[in-house]
């Protein structure tokens, strides 16, 4: 399928952010030279022996030492987590890590479905499947730095960069294994989770392997009135049914002349089921069925010449689906089966320019090449997209006088890309950081991007749901209908200009206070996006997403994606947090000769971070001839819950002898959504998760009694623990029956039990 009419009647030439490493975290339920090895910890199978405390490594940064595993980037870490940091979440998985911590390396620059720049001991990895191969033991420290150090490794300066330490020598195997349900019953969900990882300096190998299984939640677990009367409370699923298995594995070693390279792999498959309805035809069971296999390869090597650094990423991704509707509908639905392949090849350099007045320019360029392939064989789509891109970026200090105006970096960047079926892509970028007293930086930066539709946007098969109960919000009513989901072939390439003014203020030297403040305004046109509710006003704007029958009942709801004429967005986010270091215990002597004690040692620590988001506007017109909704303010096009204005994240951990903690409270404002003849108003809530863990190597009369557990950690969780549920009611005080408390939140208060052990 060919998009260059598409491509040509688009003139204008923004600048592209890039976005190298397009993988999908999924979230965890409850979440100078580079070198290769880590300086804070070394350890030996598994068990800790040397662990510098904070004062070391604030010494190391002060007088200019190099930290072995640091980033390429000149800008210091805004958070740091050690070691015990790490231990007081309580998570098995790197990837659990990255979604506990999301709140914090968020970025209101970047889009919604990407991930931030991960890199491992500072270098560059071939994608998150190379990453989630580390269990949490193998890492001695985790950095995350602004959105300004992603220059550094060809990506433009919209997503965070989060680098991971590796332990310099490691050999453990992990075996988890984790139990989790709602307090109300009615499903249970079980995980297990093993592999063997080996880390010995560049050397590295390891291989994982995890089975998951959930079972289905239905509408007669929970006191819900039903959507319609002729239907039984078990034809309707709240969960489905759900099955994973996962294995995968990497090798890293050393290669000639300094470089080192990795191998990884990974294969997936998952499987659901969920109930729908019973069929008015025959009385059977409606349901969908899902299926999905991915194959992941990944190839990474990174170098260094000299001062300067260079990498090559080989990617290769392949994922199966299948969607099945089972049951007697009334009408002939077919399988649909899709195919989507990726192929990338990308090359990234950083080397210094030359020496000016106040530091050194450098340079980062990158160049890479992808191949896409989307293939339906169920309707007969094959559509295919190359590309080839080129990017760069330029950092150069300002001519200022240090002494009297501090220090700054300006940095511009820019990306060109050419779509064999969009033609030409551009991105552009500016960035400058100012210092102007130690532990102030004040930061500006603006960029343009365009952002090509996806391919399964433009040809995803029409996928048919029927039976489906949602809130009319036009009429005011909870309905039941047949949803359509697909890709929509008149995309056209979507813009975005954003800027951005930010203040980081670390008050006191010795003390890791830190206060942060970021204003971020965003202006789109052409943004795509899916009217997935039926909201006032939609029926008129004419772009046929709503069929109703003679009465207006709503019988067919289409939700694939449009182009949105315009969009514009304000965001102020503030943050503070406060980072204490506990004291290590003094070992104990044993009582006779080869007994073993208590790991001894390791600083204990305990944070505190507080977090506020407020959206000062969120509008958009969904056509040029139509007005322009506020979705701050009543109106909305892709959720029955309002947005609020206001989100706080409190978040607080400790960890110390062996006992970690965590506790994270996120308050949502008040808000409210229009409707036709009415306005639903949503009360505010304050979502609680709390855990604690132990680990049994620092229980002495414990293990005296029980050597099995030895290195095993037991974690204990609770999610939304005050059960704090959004409450919607109309003007009369009454709620739909599609804004029932257990229909919008069925698992409500959860809990989960983890045993972990390492051999």
């Amino acid at each position: 399928m060919s998009r260059g009419q598409t491509s040509r009647s688009s003139k204008r030439l923004s600048w592209l952010k890039l976005s190298l490493m397009g993988s999908s975290i999924s979230l965890a339920a409850p979440f100078t030279s580079l070198a290769d090895t880590g300086a804070i910890e070394t350890s030996v199978n598994g068990k800790s022996d040397i662990t510098s405390d904070e004062r070391v490594l604030e010494e190391i940064i002060v007088d200019g030492s190099y930290l072995k595993g640091s980033s390429l980037s000149e800008y210091e870490p805004e958070l740091v987590l050690t070691e015990s940091d790490i231990a007081a979440y309580g998570v098995s998985s790197i990837g659990e890590l990255l979604s506990i911590i999301q709140v914090e390396t968020s970025s209101g620059k970047q889009r919604r479905s990407e991930p931030p720049v991960v890199l491992i001991n500072g270098r560059r990895v071939s994608g998150f499947r190379e990453l989630d191969n580390y269990p949490v033991e193998s890492l001695a420290r985790d950095e995350v730095l602004p959105e300004d150090a992603s220059l550094a490794y060809g990506f433009t300066a919209n997503q965070r960069v989060i680098n991971f330490v590796l332990k310099s020598d490691l050999q453990i195997i992990p075996i988890n294994t984790r139990t989790q349900a709602p307090a109300g019953g009615g499903t249970l969900s079980n995980t297990v989770d093993g592999s063997r990882v080996f880390i010995d300096g560049n050397n590295r190998s390891t291989i994982r392997a995890k089975v998951s299984e959930s079972s289905q939640l239905t509408e007669r677990e929970r006191d819900i009135i039903p959507f319609a009367s002729d239907q039984p409370r078990d034809a309707r699923s709240l969960l489905p049914s759900s099955e994973l298995f996962e294995m995968s594995g990497l090798k890293t070693m050393a290669l000639p002349d300094g470089a080192i390279g990795t191998f990884s792999a990974r294969f997936e498959r998952s499987e659901s089921d969920f109930l729908t309805a019973l069929s008015s035809i025959d009385g059977t069971q409606l349901s969908q069925f899902n299926r999905s296999e991915t194959l992941d390869l990944g190839v990474t090597i990174n170098s260094k010449l000299a001062a300067n650094t260079w990498s090559v990423l080989g990617n290769y991704s392949q994922t199966d689906r299948d969607v099945e509707n089972r049951g007697t509908f009334g009408f002939d639905i077919s399988p649909v089966k899709t195919s989507t392949r990726l192929a990338t090849l990308d090359a990234n350099a950083n080397f210094s320019l030359f020496e000016a007045d106040n530091g050194p320019v450098t340079f980062s360029g990158a160049l890479g090449v992808a191949s896409e392939a989307f293939e339906s064989s169920s309707d007969q789509i094959s559509i295919s997209r190359e590309t080839a891109y080129i990017q760069g970026a330029i950092s150069y200090p300002l001519p200022i006088d240090e002494d009297r105006w501090g220090r700054g970096t300006l940095s511009v960047d820019g990306r060109q890309s050419n779509l064999s079926d969009l033609g030409s892509l551009s991105d552009f970028g500016v960035t400058a950081n100012w210092i102007p007293v130690e532990g102030v930086t004040l930061t500006y930066s603006w960029a343009s991007e365009d952002i090509a539709p996806t391919l399964q946007e433009f040809a995803l098969p029409a996928t048919l749901s029927p039976n489906r109960s949602f809130f009319d919000l036009t009429r005011s009513e909870t309905v039941t209908a047949t949803l359509v989901d697909g890709g929509n072939s008149d995309l056209q390439v979507a813009s975005r200009d954003i800027s951005k003014i930010g203040l980081v203020w670390k008050p006191w030297e010795k003390r890791d206070l830190t206060f942060s403040t970021n204003y971020i305004a965003a202006e789109g046109a052409n943004e795509i996006r899916s009217f997935s509710v039926p909201a006032p006003g939609l029926d008129a704007l004419g772009l046929n997403q709503v069929v109703r029958d003679p009465a207006g009942e709503i019988v067919l709801l289409d939700r694939t994606p449009v182009n949105i004429f315009e969009s514009e967005t304000e965001t102020l986010r503030t943050s503070l947090s406060w980072s204490i270091p506990i004291k290590p215990t003094r070992a104990k002597a044993p009582p006779k000769p080869g007994a073993k004690r208590r790991k001894s040692g390791r600083p204990g620590s305990r944070r505190l971070s507080l977090i506020h988001r407020w959206e000062l506007a969120n509008e958009l017109r969904p056509i040029a001839s139509a007005g322009t909704l506020d979705l701050l303010d009543g109106d909305t096009i892709d959720s029955i819950l309002a947005r609020p204005r206001h989100l706080v994240d409190l978040t607080y951990y400790q960890w110390n002898n062996g006992w970690g903690f965590y506790g994270s409270a996120q308050y949502r404002s008040s808000s409210a959504l229009t409707t036709a003849t009415d306005e639903l108003e949503f009360s505010d809530t304050l979502r609680v998760i709390l855990s604690a863990s132990y680990e049994f190597n620092y229980a002495d009369k414990v293990l005296d009694r029980f050597p099995i557990l030895e290195e095993t950690r037991l974690t204990v969780g609770i999610a939304n623990a005050l059960d704090d549920i959004v409450s919607v009611t109309d003007s009369r005080g009454r709620t739909p029956l599609a804004y029932q408390k257990d229909v919008l939140d069925p698992v409500g208060l959860g809990w989960r039990v983890e045993l972990r052990k390492r051999f």
